[in-house]
């Protein structure tokens, strides 16, 4: 199939006014589109091959997927760590008193570690 606003493809537009047919005229000149305009004032306004034309000679906005590091790679928060040790470990809810969800003693990793040096241990 052949390219919109091209000779074999022209863009159609249908408009009610003729400063709106000379308009659309302008604009695919501009870009260097060929277009078949209509005048019709009875019928509603149909200008969407031309504002396809346009949205395609935008920029288009590309997302970027944010890349999840590796279990081995060096944590992103910066902490030197490994990302599995780091923010890639996965946590258990502790109540403040050291007790998780079932009742059992747990301790966290780095804050055990920092009690136990508090403690003198």
């Amino acid at each position: 199939m052949a390219q919109l606003g091209t000779s074999k493809r022209p863009a159609i537009v249908r408009v009610q006014t003729n400063r709106r047919a000379k308009e659309m005229i302008r604009v695919a000149e501009e870009h260097g589109w060929k277009v078949i305009v209509g005048i019709e004032p009875d019928e509603p306004e149909d200008i969407t091959d031309i504002n396809r034309l346009l949205n395609k000679q935008l920029p288009s906005q590309a997302t970027v997927k944010p890349v999840k590091p590796g279990r081995n790679d060096i944590c992103p928060c910066g902490s030197g760590m490994k990302y599995k040790k780091c923010c890639g470990r996965v946590s258990t809810s502790l109540s403040p008193d050291g007790f998780g969800p079932d009742g059992a003693k747990q301790s966290s990793g780095i804050l055990s570690w920092f009690r136990r040096k508090s403690n003198g241990k």
